[in-house]
């Protein structure tokens, strides 16, 4: 962990130094960038946490030899209280609303319901984190109980205030342009991103031998079905909302996709086409790919990198200088600090220690027979 931790710092630095760079050149257009790379990271985090809370409330007894690799994303919660700091002192720069007195998009305000967001959001990880630890050190049903009962309200939660979150952060970039389902499309894509991610830990812990060998094909063939799962949501999300959107023909409504329709934005509204929906979603019709570890887990790395283009391509200003080489940069930062603020926070049990907490946890021990049809 700690190796992983000095890598991810390393790379965070490196583009630490091209965040500065961006800034210096343009101040705006680096603030956006940071801003894609904030939407792409903590819809991830928070799509691991509905993740967790929706396996706690429907009993699901597969993924829980799965669930310590899911608490490392979720883990990094509370770090993203921290990355929102420069969003707070770049507001002016990117938000057209941002010059308001009073109101609802009045910064005072703004930054009041960011709080909320992010403290609720760093209570409910923390809060699961205990539980689970509690249930790690005495496996009976009472302390399997509570995990339960803080999803059960968890998910209500989450889902408000990413909605809402949602229409604060992102949408508003975007000067008198609305979308009901734009809260729904941001949890989509960190939602396949979590899965992804979740997938790629499963297969890097496997392969080093942090998982026994009962961990194989059937809970990877069940972690290419939730893969697929979101990639087709994903896709019906996007459509329709541009489908509606288009038949209604409303110049504040259609603009926001004839600008993103042109340049560099066209061909990346081209690539999230074929590589967020038709090659991941053709690849995962097969159950035999699905099966094979390696095949999934690059897969899963390919979605998570569609992710960040598509936070790109709802972020980044339109135009001809849509996308620059330096906005990667703050991709390399927020994910360089994600992980390596993950691999401290967080730790996964050994594969030795993982049978003999089967040997007195029965959920556990049915989760390691797990077989599907």
């Amino acid at each position: 962990m700690r190796r992983i931790a000095g890598k991810s710092l390393a790379v965070a630095a490196l583009g630490g130094a091209g965040v500065l760079a961006s800034a210096l050149a343009d101040p705006a257009h680096a603030m956006r960038a940071w801003i894609a790379a904030y939407g792409f990271g903590v819809s991830t985090a928070l799509g691991a946490l509905l993740l967790v809370m929706i396996f706690h409330v429907t009993h699901a007894a597969w993924p829980i030899v799965l669930r310590p690799q899911l608490m490392r994303i979720v883990a990094t919660l509370p770090l993203f209280a921290v990355l929102f700091v420069p969003i707070a002192f770049g507001l002016r720069l990117v938000y057209p609303w941002a010059h308001a007195s009073h109101g609802w998009n009045s910064p005072g305000f703004f930054f009041g319901r960011s709080l909320v967001y992010l403290g609720a959001w760093s209570v409910l990880a923390i809060a699961l984190a205990r539980a689970e630890s509690l249930y790690a050190r005495d496996p009976t049903p009472e302390a399997l109980l509570r995990s339960r009962r803080i999803s059960a309200g968890g998910i209500l939660v989450v889902a408000f205030t990413l909605t809402f979150a949602s229409f604060d952060w992102f949408m508003s970039l975007e000067a008198g342009w609305i979308s009901n389902m734009y809260g729904l499309y941001v949890f989509a894509g960190g939602l396949s991103s979590a899965i992804a991610l979740l997938t790629f830990l499963t297969w890097r812990a496997r392969r080093r031998g942090d998982l026994p060998e009962s961990v194989g094909a059937p809970h990877f063939l069940a972690l290419g079905r939730l893969m697929l799962m979101a990639v087709i949501l994903w896709a019906y999300l996007a459509f329709f909302q541009l489908m509606l959107m288009w038949i209604a023909d409303l110049p504040h409504e259609v603009s926001f996709y004839v600008a993103r329709s042109r340049g560099s934005a066209g061909v990346m509204s081209a690539l999230l086409f074929y590589g967020h929906f038709a090659l991941p979603f053709v690849a995962l019709l097969s159950r035999p790919l699905k099966e094979r570890k390696t095949a999934l887990a690059m897969i899963a790395a390919w979605m998570i990198v569609m992710n960040a283009v598509d936070f790109a391509w709802l972020v980044l200003p339109t135009g001809g200088d849509h996308v620059r080489l330096l906005d990667v940069s703050p991709f390399l930062v927020v994910s360089g600090l994600a992980v390596a603020f993950g691999a401290q926070r967080s730790s996964a049990p050994t594969s030795e220690a993982v049978l003999d907490r089967a040997s007195v946890d029965p959920a556990l021990a049915e989760s390691l027979r797990y077989r599907t049809p």
